[in-house]
């Protein structure tokens, strides 16, 4: 049995208690954060977010938006694509793939929250495709981790107001 970079990086991530699997992930996002402030300009300005009050943004931005997109971009699309391709080598290219693009599509604000949205959507999916291993139940990881990047994000921009 050949032992390739995927099964290995499972395997890794498996064997993590859940709160490091947790962290990983998140410091995942605080990397990819630190990288976006190479672009120029406020890239993730929105009329619409901008446009909300504070309990609002509570309620969508860290509450519903990340368990609605969990069940959408994770559970519905990478677990239906690994329900119907039984090979992992396939299921995990396209499922991380395809989740990760509709993700990045969906956070339509600018180009580059396009692009980071979907590096981002690359790690949940990740995320997901590796929780599924852990337990029967993959989504609460990364609806925390969702979450929790979204309520840091939230803060950040209470902070600089």
């Amino acid at each position: 049995m050949r032992i390739t970079w995927l099964t290995r990086g499972l395997f890794l991530l498996r064997r993590l208690h859940i709160v490091q699997f947790i962290l990983v992930f998140l410091m995942c996002f605080f990397l990819l954060q630190l990288i976006s402030f190479a672009f120029p300009g406020n890239w993730a300005d929105n009329a619409v977010v901008n446009g909300m009050s504070d309990s609002k943004k509570v309620v969508f931005g860290i509450f519903f938006g990340p368990w609605l997109e969990t069940v959408i971009y994770q559970s519905l699309i990478i677990g239906g694509i690994c329900f119907f391709i039984k090979r992992p080598r396939y299921n995990f290219i396209l499922s991380i793939g395809l989740s990760s693009i509709l993700f990045g599509l969906s956070h339509w604000f600018s180009v580059y929250y396009i692009i980071w949205a979907t590096v981002g959507g690359v790690f949940m999916g990740v995320a997901y495709y590796a929780a599924r291993y852990r337990t029967n139940w993959a989504f609460m990881p990364v609806f925390i981790i969702h979450a929790t990047w979204n309520s840091i994000a939230f803060l950040a921009d209470l902070l600089t107001r």
